[in-house]
Formats: structure tokens, C-alpha cells, sequence
């Protein structure tokens, strides 16, 4: 594959494929480069720019999905961020056109009886086709005069985003639309006509907030008895196991949904599609998550990045340990790496274990899936188990 150009057209960088190692490249693009490629043999390229080489238009758009910021994005290009949004948003366009026709395609009859069956397995309630959750995409609105990577920020916006899942995490049926909400979204929607005229056989599990529909399954709000008890437990079962893990592993793949992104022009709208299908698609190949979220800025000197995709040293040595371990401030640690498991000298330490802040994630696990991680937030009631926690990695962090 030829060289790619980071940061600067007069300079020559090493492609990422061969500069990076298998997870480091995952944890920068979200996807492995085995899926990379396949992704570019799939897409149309006669649709996307002629001056710039596909493979780094695709990382360009990946970059953008693990951060939403578009300087992640102009980096890579070696353009300015406004020169990003037409290739992010082409990119994005041309995934829904050339991969939504085979990975994200409602179940045909044969299929839908078996996710009847595994749904049942589940909840032992008959019927269940799918479920729903939906949530917002945060989006950045910017204004003023760009200068170097800086921009001002004028408040946030939107998007709806309302996922249909099967019983094994697959997205079946995506609606979007700028300022939406789950049920006036899925009312509008060709899935519920579908439902309605019986096109569709079978139960969609709903949120709370849905009105009560023969063929959608809402929790029995106020509990009265102890039928609807176990009925409102195999509801929560289905949810968790396969809206929550579906959103969760979409949102930890392409943080833009969580953090938020920088809207694109004529519309973002084509990220949440695109996002959704590439999801599918890691789920087809076997793509594990990242071991962590990107962030903006890992160390003083964004070494790492993604704003963090450093257009002087794609990734500077002396900055990532040997491993693709971070140490103090995400600079090399001088013993080589970090042993996983173990504190780095301010606290930091790989992902799935602790990190920034020693904070508990949302469920007070381990992990990422509901780690002790970036974006925790302290509960109360494992204030026991933190303090457990630390004295047993061989004391305090300060200690360490």
C-alpha cells in the first residue's frame, strides 16, 4: 500500500498499517486493519476524492468517529478542518451506499423466527421479534475564524439516533433525524407501518415512554402483582442483554456518539448510519472493541492523540511504551511499561483497569464495560470496594 502524507504534503510518514501494531491501530481507528481493508475492496471509489489516497480518506473518517472533532480528521488530510467535512461526510455517504444494502438489512422470515427463539430464550416470552433504545448525539454547533486546530464553540445540539436490535447485538433497523425523540421517531416510521398492517411478525420490546401497542412491549408501570414483577424482569432482561450491550458496544467503538461531534455539512446524519453499519460489520468479522476511548488529547504535547495523530511523528517513540502502554502524562514509562493490573506513577494505567482519577464507571466494575476508567463517576456504595481495591495493588496510588 503506498505511503501516506500526515499533517503536511512536503512530508512523508510511514503508512499506520505497518507503523502501528494490530491494537494500537484498533484502539486509533476503532477498527483492525484486517477490517480496514476489507472495508476499502467494498467501497465505490470513483465516488470519493481524486487527489487524496482512499485508504487515508476512510482513516480520516475513522479518526473522526473515535473523536468527532474534524481537527482529528484535517491532521490526517493534511487540509484545514472545513476541507474535512466534505470528505468525512462523502466517506460517510458512500459506506451507507455501498455497505447498508448487506449489513444493515431488516431479518427476513427464516431469520425472524430465529430471533424469536433466541429471544425467548432469554425472557420465555413468545413472539419477541426486537428491541429498542434510542438516545442523542450530542453535536458541537462552531462558529469564528479558524486558527491552527482552535475553534470556539457556540452551545450544543442534537441528533436522534433510535437503534432496533437483535438478540445478538446486531442493529436491524436504524432512524435518525436531527432533534428527534425515540417514540415521535419510531411513529413516523416505515418499520411501525410495517407493524401495524402485520408486515412484520412478532414484538418489538419499547422504553417506558412508548404508548401501549399490540405489538410493542412496554414495562407495567405501577408494579401491582407478582406476574407483572416477573413480566417487567424478563423485559429489563431482554434490554440489557441485548439494547444496553448493542448502544454500549456502538458508543465504546465510535465515542462521537457519546462525546459528541462537529456537525458535518449538508448533514451528520450519514455518521449515525455509517457508524451503525460499520458496527454490523465488526460484529461479522470479529472485531474485539478497543481497549480504550480515544481522547482528544493524551499527553501535553497530543502526542498520541487523536488530535493525537502527531503530523510531525505519526507516533512519536519515547511517548507510547513498547506495549502500547501509557505511563505518566502518556509519555513512556521508564520501566518499559506498565504490568497490567498494577498503578503508574500518577494513577495511570492501561484501560479495563484503573484509571484518570480512580473513578468508578456506571456500574462500579472493572473493565470496559463499566469500568474504572476515564469517564467514571464515583457511586457511593463501592467506596469500600475502591478503597479495597487500591490497597490491594500494593497501596495507595501516592504510595506507588
Amino acid at each position: 500500500m503506498e505511503s501516506i502524507h500526515l499533517g503536511c504534503p512536503h512530508h512523508q510518514h510511514q503508512d499506520p498499517f505497518t507503523r502501528l501494531t494490530e491494537m494500537e491501530f484498533l484502539n486509533v481507528f476503532r477498527l483492525s486493519k484486517s477490517l480496514v481493508c476489507k472495508l476499502l475492496a467494498t467501497l465505490d471509489h470513483r465516488e470519493l476524492d481524486d487527489d487524496i489516497p482512499v485508504e487515508l480518506q476512510v482513516l480520516a473518517t475513522l479518526a473522526f468517529l473515535a473523536t468527532g472533532q474534524l481537527s482529528s480528521s484535517a491532521r490526517l488530510l493534511g487540509t484545514s478542518r472545513w476541507a474535512a467535512i466534505g470528505i468525512v461526510y462523502k466517506v460517510a455517504q458512500v459506506i451507507k451506499i455501498c455497505l447498508g444494502q448487506q449489513y444493515l438489512v431488516f431479518p427476513g422470515d427464516e431469520e425472524q423466527t430465529l430471533f424469536r427463539e433466541e429471544f425467548y430464550k432469554i425472557s420465555l416470552i413468545p413472539g419477541v421479534l426486537a428491541c429498542l433504545d434510542g438516545f442523542a448525539v450530542p453535536l458541537c454547533t462552531i462558529s469564528g475564524v479558524e486558527v491552527g486546530w482552535s475553534y470556539i464553540t457556540r452551545g450544543h445540539s442534537y441528533l436522534g439516533m433510535v437503534v432496533v436490535c437483535g438478540p445478538q447485538q446486531q442493529i436491524i433497523y436504524i432512524i435518525a433525524q436531527e432533534r428527534g425523540s425515540s417514540w415521535p421517531m419510531f411513529n413516523e416510521s416505515m418499520l411501525r407501518h410495517s407493524l401495524e398492517e402485520d408486515e412484520v411478525e412478532g414484538m418489538i420490546v419499547v422504553l417506558e415512554n412508548f404508548p401501549s401497542k399490540p405489538y410493542l412491549l412496554t414495562p407495567a408501570v405501577p408494579t401491582e402483582t407478582v406476574e407483572e414483577y416477573f413480566y417487567n424482569h424478563a423485559l429489563k432482561q431482554i434490554m440489557i442483554r441485548s439494547a444496553e450491550k448493542t448502544t454500549h458496544s456502538l458508543k465504546t467503538r465510535f465515542p462521537c456518539l457519546k462525546k459528541g461531534m462537529e456537525p458535518l455539512d449538508p448533514s451528520s446524519l450519514p455518521v449515525l448510519v455509517a457508524c451503525a453499519i460499520l458496527h454490523n460489520l465488526c460484529l461479522k468479522f470479529s472485531c474485539p472493541l478497543p481497549n480504550y476511548s480515544v481522547t482528544p488529547n493524551l499527553g501535553p504535547d497530543h502526542d498520541l492523540g487523536l488530535d493525537g495523530l502527531d503530523p510531525e511523528d505519526f507516533l512519536d517513540q519515547g511517548h507510547l511504551g513498547p506495549d502500547g502502554n501509557l505511563g505518566l502524562g502518556g509519555y513512556y514509562d521508564p520501566e518499559g511499561h506498565i504490568p497490567p493490573g498494577d498503578l503508574g506513577p500518577e494513577g495511570n494505567i492501561i484501560p479495563g483497569h484503573l484509571g484518570l482519577n480512580y473513578h468508578l464507571g456506571p456500574d462500579g466494575l472493572l473493565g470496559p464495560h463499566g469500568p474504572l476508567g476515564l469517564e467514571g463517576h464515583q457511586i457511593e456504595p463501592y467506596d469500600d470496594f475502591l478503597l479495597n481495591l487500591l490497597t490491594s495493588s500494593g497501596g495507595t496510588p501516592n504510595e506507588q
